[in-house]
């Protein structure tokens, strides 16, 4: 027979004091005697309130609080402020770190400008000196020449001059050309162990090319090599054809090697032709010879025709 509803709130008290005094057996003894003799009416209330206390700890208060306002009951009414906890400890929220997350608008980002807080990058003496002489000449610039129109207008080419459209849109050759036909080579014949000089069309017809150098040969060995081969074999454009090599040369290096030849080599390379100092070296477009041409032909031909 279930225990009268009245004596349960001051039953629920007596294990309150129990558990405070530190009783811990004999409120657990006599929590078991209440739990076998209770109504389902005072079980289904205090099972309620224990659900409220253990979900919601921190808001259990005010919860109990409505519940108690809800419950018409006098004696469930009872048993709820039996329920209700006498001291609630406040319990200070820990603040977080705000984590930033990838979905958050820039616009909810807090910026802030502080020109006053902001340290000059260090710079050593010759830095400073050099970023000052900077600005100065900058604005010397500046008072002096600005505004004022750099350069001229281009203007049209004088007559007899004209642009030969055919020559200018011709590309540059990669590398040193074959000493026989003085046509382009492939990269091939470039990346050879001995550079002979020749492309594979000549090298396969079986003409003469750089004689074979000795191992460990440097590049000014190979200069020397080439530049005296075309001497040899192209006596009279030889002076063209080492102008075009030291144009067409891609460093420095190989263009100091060129004149160095050269210099040392004078008496063996027969003078340009009158009027072909400074003309480029080409096959004539009248006898083919690969000379040092003017107007797109050689001297001889040049002459034959005027």
């Amino acid at each position: 027979m279930g225990r009268a509803m009245t004596q349960i709130p001051q039953q629920l008290g007596q294990l309150t004091d129990l558990v405070h005094a530190g009783r811990l057996d004999l409120a657990k003894r006599q929590t078991r005697e209440l739990l076998d003799t209770l109504d389902p009416e005072a079980l289904d209330v205090i099972a309620r309130c224990i659900t409220i206390l253990e979900a919601s700890p921190r808001v259990a208060l005010p919860k109990l609080r409505h519940y108690w306002k809800t419950c018409g009951d006098t004696t469930s009414r009872a048993i709820i402020a039996a329920c209700a906890p006498t001291d609630t400890p406040t319990i200070p929220e820990q603040r977080t770190a705000p984590t930033q997350s990838r979905q958050r608008a820039a616009r909810d980002l807090r910026t802030e400008t502080r020109p006053d807080l902001r340290r000059s990058p260090s710079r050593t003496p010759a830095q400073a000196a050099a970023l000052r002489r900077a600005e100065r000449e900058t604005n010397a610039y500046q008072d002096t020449r600005a505004g004022v129109e750099e350069g001229t207008e281009p203007q049209e080419r004088p007559a007899g001059y004209t642009l030969d459209y055919d020559r200018a849109a011709l590309t540059a050759l990669r590398g040193t050309p074959c000493v026989r036909c003085w046509t382009e080579r492939p990269t091939a014949d470039h990346d050879r162990r001995h550079d002979d000089g020749l492309c594979g069309e000549c090298r396969d017809r079986g003409r003469e090319g750089i004689p074979v150098l000795p191992e460990g040969h440097t590049l000014a060995d190979a200069v020397a090599a080439r530049c005296a081969f075309i001497t040899a074999h192209a006596p009279a454009a030889a002076h063209g054809i080492l102008r075009r090599e030291w144009t067409r040369a891609s460093t420095r290096e190989h263009r100091d090697l060129i004149a160095a030849w050269v210099a040392a080599h004078r008496d063996q390379i027969t003078p340009a032709p009158a009027g072909a100092v400074g003309h480029a070296a080409g096959h004539c477009r009248a006898c083919g010879s690969y000379r040092a041409l003017r107007r797109r032909r050689c001297a001889d031909c040049e002459r034959a025709g005027s």
